[in-house]
């Protein structure tokens, strides 16, 4: 895999796809669709069990985070459209947004809190957990040593979120930004084998998944519910799972590919 991506389409495009999020920007309004050579072919797209960026390339094209990032790298609203820190530095305070799952069902603080305790659940063994211990209890629960709902976040209403740590830590917002941590559906999570496949999947980002042929493509396409859709000048984006660098790069030139990593 290369280590950086090769591209032959537009700055503020790359600053959608090829960079930190597949949020929106300002793009222009004209519409298209856009074909990446994204690496490996994806184990899953469960963005609590993704392992390499060849998946969270995806998932951040489906799940958005409380916060997120912004072209420059710099950290703007997400699903939250504000958040205060206590006096402490220990309690951060969260206002969601008014915004829609792909599927049309709000987006709730509910979600948060049940994302942010499966991401510690020992089951899911995600393997950036240790960025949210942080957070009360967390440590104990992700070692199996106390129940989720010990956790140090609650959801105060339907759009306020409460998150109390153990101490003040700087880089606590960027461990939200993560992928990770993104809100997640429970009411779609039922079936946990199949809720990311094509039919199942409820999405908050810019993009829902509407395709999935195991090695050969993964097709998202907007989503019409997203709380900034308006903005979205990509109708869908196709991923190719191709993990041969000169292959990569030979399907770029001849103009297969608008990205290759």
């Amino acid at each position: 895999m290369t280590s950086k991506p090769y591209r032959k389409i537009s700055h503020h495009l790359l600053a959608t796809l090829g960079g930190i999020t597949l949020a929106a920007f300002a793009l222009p309004a004209q519409a298209f669709s856009v074909n990446i050579a994204n690496g490996a072919e994806p184990g899953t797209l469960d963005p609590q069990k993704t392992s390499g960026t060849w998946e969270t390339r995806i998932t951040r094209a489906l799940f958005e985070g409380l916060v997120t990032y912004a072209k420059d790298g710099s950290l703007v609203p997400g699903l939250a459209d504000r958040w205060e820190v206590g006096d402490d530095g220990k309690t951060y305070t969260f206002h969601l947004r008014d915004a829609e799952w792909s599927d049309g069902e709000p987006i709730t603080a509910e979600d948060a809190v049940f994302a942010l305790r499966r991401v510690l659940d020992p089951a899911i063994a995600n393997q950036n957990a240790n960025l949210y211990y942080p957070i009360v209890n967390a440590r104990a629960i992700n070692a199996g040593d106390k129940s989720a709902d010990a956790l140090g976040v609650e959801a105060v209403d339907s759009h306020t979120l409460r998150i109390r740590l153990i101490q003040p830590t700087a880089w606590f917002l960027q461990a939200l930004a993560m992928t990770e941590a993104a809100p997640l559906p429970e009411h779609a999570i039922a079936d946990a084998a199949g809720w990311v496949q094509p039919g199942n999947t409820v999405s908050s980002g810019a993009f829902t998944l509407s395709e999935w042929q195991p090695q050969s493509r993964i097709v998202v396409e907007k989503n019409s519910h997203f709380h900034a859709a308006d903005s979205v000048a990509v109708d869908k984006v196709t991923f190719y799972p191709i993990d041969d660098a000169g292959s990569a790069l030979n399907r770029f030139r001849t103009g297969e590919m608008d990205i290759a990593y």
